[in-house]
């Protein structure tokens, strides 16, 4: 239904439609045609009022077609964008995530220090903790890795991150 929502032309709501038919067709695992779609709305609308809620959408359809680099030259772009960073910085600690669980080491350990190098709060910053020391471990770096993790046990954060960095 969205499909014909959207294919019948421009309309008040085109933007909101073409939105949500990315958003579900992500959702019933077609990142493809999301990605497509989020393309077209952005391009399309490029002064969309969810603009941001698109790009971070678009982020996350990357990641699933397995293309880390447009996902984070798309997270870039919402930065310019998202200066609160609502948007951005989620939409980056998943590119983070997405680097590691690829194992794309060097580009995880220099995005990793770029986020640390940011304002975060507590639970963010030892999220990124985490991820660089599964970096810096698949890295072949045992020592770095230890040290991150022995910070992030000692963070008075939230107990699950403390149980997990002394798992790993």
């Amino acid at each position: 239904r969205l499909q014909q929502f959207t294919a019948g032309g421009p309309h008040p709501l085109i933007e909101a439609g073409l939105l949500r038919l990315a958003w579900y067709r992500r959702a019933a695992g077609q990142p493809l045609d999301a990605v497509k779609t989020y393309r077209a709305l952005l391009s399309a609308y490029p002064q969309a009022a969810e603009g941001n809620s698109a790009r971070a959408g678009l982020v996350q359809a990357l990641l699933e077609v397995d293309d880390a680099a447009g996902a984070l030259a798309e997270a870039r772009a919402l930065e310019r964008t998202d200066p609160q960073g609502a948007f951005a910085r989620p939409a980056l600690l998943a590119v983070l995530r997405g680097l590691v669980d690829r194992g794309k080491t060097e580009e995880a350990v220099a995005l990793s220090q770029e986020l640390l190098g940011k304002q975060l709060e507590g639970a963010s910053r030892t999220y990124v903790l985490l991820l660089a020391a599964d970096a810096q471990r698949q890295a072949g770096q045992p020592a770095e890795a230890r040290s991150q993790l022995e910070v992030v046990r000692g963070a008075p954060v939230h107990p699950a991150f403390a149980s997990y960095a002394g798992l790993r």
